[in-house]
């Protein structure tokens, strides 16, 4: 509903008793300051009339800068101001010139936040709450800016809450300075989950992999995982990228989640991973050891034995079959362990194979799981 505002809205507000509103401001990011209150319900402010001042050359644009406001703040009061009889409750813009009547025309490092609070007949209302985010800006600059809060005396008292007596605390930004940087929040990227490459069978521990993720802010620090293992067990523990899990009964399917957050600001974590599904296996495969790794039946560890494994760790893969055909020999290993019992092929597993070779036998102890 249009209305014509003679005055200000800074002589419309009644005067409540005397209490305190505490205002606040904090960096969101990319830029972005927040200013909110809190207060006592019943002495909610009924109008605020905020300087800004930004430090190092940092602006705010009217047109731009303005990405949020409390609702129940509906009355930009130099705007209406302005318009006359062309306003409407809601409309226009908050941001105000300092030391002058009417809107922020462009952007300027010191500039006023002036709202209040109507009804649709322009008159005071009650919708304000005692806690709200009361406007939300994007500044611009390099770096970052310091920021300084105070109450605007050209349209109000020192406290920044006009038509009352309410006080408050500002100034804010003196000490502790308010710092709002221009750099992008740190986030964390969305890692990718692999299923043990040896198959996935019942009752075994089951190695599962998560990688991929970095954090923006941080990028040569570690990166911790948890794990959501889809079987309605409780989530894993922050931790490494290789954490192992069991599953059953056989034939039931799953779906293995990962997620990844940064080691120094742990707060910032990425989304979960697309789902990796998996089978449960009736038993894993089993191989005896009369066959060796360079697929020959000479029944020993030798130069060809360490030249096929070298190839495995250079290509940084592991195919089971050089291992040897199915058997119903007593002893039976799972290939999925190895030499130096961690699931993969590596150099460790090359220097203790060549150990191996040089004492002239093979200890299938060095392989550290009897299939079930």
């Amino acid at each position: 509903m249009k209305k014509i505002l003679v005055t200000l809205l800074v002589l419309a507000i009644a005067a409540p008793a005397l209490a305190t509103v505490n205002f606040s401001a904090s960096d969101i990011g990319s830029g972005q300051l927040r200013i909110a209150y809190s207060c006592d319900a019943a002495e909610a402010p009924r109008g605020v009339a905020l300087k800004i001042t930004l430090s190092g050359g940092a602006t705010c644009d009217p047109a731009t800068g303005v990405l949020s406001t409390d609702p129940n703040f509906n009355t930009y009061i130099d705007y209406a101001w302005s318009a006359g009889s062309g306003y409407t409750v809601g409309s226009g813009q908050p941001l105000a010139i300092d030391g002058a009547r009417g809107p922020l025309a462009s952007a300027a490092s010191t500039f006023v936040v002036c709202m209040g609070v109507l009804d649709p007949d322009g008159n005071q209302a009650g919708g304000q709450i005692s806690t709200a985010n009361l406007i939300t800006l994007q500044l611009a600059g390099t770096g970052s800016t310091n920021v300084t809060i105070d109450g605007d005396t050209y349209r109000g008292p020192l406290s920044g809450v006009v038509g009352s007596v309410l006080t408050s605390n500002l100034p804010l930004g003196i000490s502790p300075l308010i710092t709002v940087s221009f750099a992008p929040p740190e986030s964390v990227s969305t890692p990718t989950v692999a299923a043990p490459y040896c198959g996935v069978f019942v009752g075994q521990s089951l190695r599962f992999t998560a990688s991929g993720s970095t954090c923006t802010l941080h990028p040569t620090d570690p990166v911790q995982y948890r794990f959501d293992w889809g079987d309605a067990s409780p989530i894993s523990a922050w931790g490494a990228a290789v954490q192992a899990h069991s599953y059953s009964p056989a034939g039931a399917s799953y779906t293995v989640l990962a997620q990844a957050r940064c080691s120094v600001n742990t707060a910032i974590e990425s989304a979960w991973s697309a789902g990796l599904g998996i089978t449960v296996g009736s038993e894993c495969q089993k191989y005896n050891l009369t066959k060796r790794i360079d697929g020959l039946t000479d029944n020993s560890l030798n130069v060809t034995d360490l030249a096929k494994l070298i190839g495995y760790v250079n290509a940084n893969r592991y195919n089971p079959s050089v291992f040897a055909v199915l058997t119903s020999q007593t002893t039976q290993y799972d290939p999925c362990y190895n030499f130096d019992a961690v699931a993969t092929i590596n150099v460790n597993d090359v220097s203790t194979l060549i150990g191996y070779v040089n004492a002239g036998r093979l200890n299938p102890n060095v392989f550290t799981r009897i299939c079930p």
